[in-house]
């Protein structure tokens, strides 16, 4: 035997089922049955209290959005800072950590190879 689906159910409650359905349900126990259930489901849920958000939340999330927000903004700052140091240093210290381009023998004489740049 076919029984009737949910939306068959739901459309026989809302008055919009058709007629097969609506004799099924009254020759059928399981249909009616679970019709009942339905009927006893919506009841339940239109008793449950309403709830709603309480207004005075706000000021309290937009804090912590606040907090939040200069939290990453710290950090990007001490980032910035911290890569715009290291470049610094990096060209400070440059000059002091090259080879020279032709180091002197133990005599004084200068070693062959590339020329000096500027000579």
């Amino acid at each position: 035997m076919i029984h009737c689906t949910m939306e068959e159910l739901l459309a026989l409650r809302a008055n919009e089922g058709s007629v097969w359905a609506r004799q099924h349900v009254d020759a059928c126990a399981e249909c009616q049955r679970e019709f009942d259930a339905l009927y006893q489901r919506v009841a339940q849920l239109k008793a449950l209290p309403a709830l709603s958000p309480a207004r005075d939340r706000w000021p309290a999330i937009r804090e912590q959005f606040v907090i939040a927000r200069a939290r990453r903004r710290r950090r990007w700052v001490a980032s910035g800072m911290a890569a715009a140091a290291l470049i610094a240093g990096v060209l400070v210290m440059r000059p002091f950590t090259g080879v020279p381009v032709r180091p002197r023998l133990e005599g004084g004489e200068r070693t062959r190879g590339r020329p000096c740049r500027g000579t």
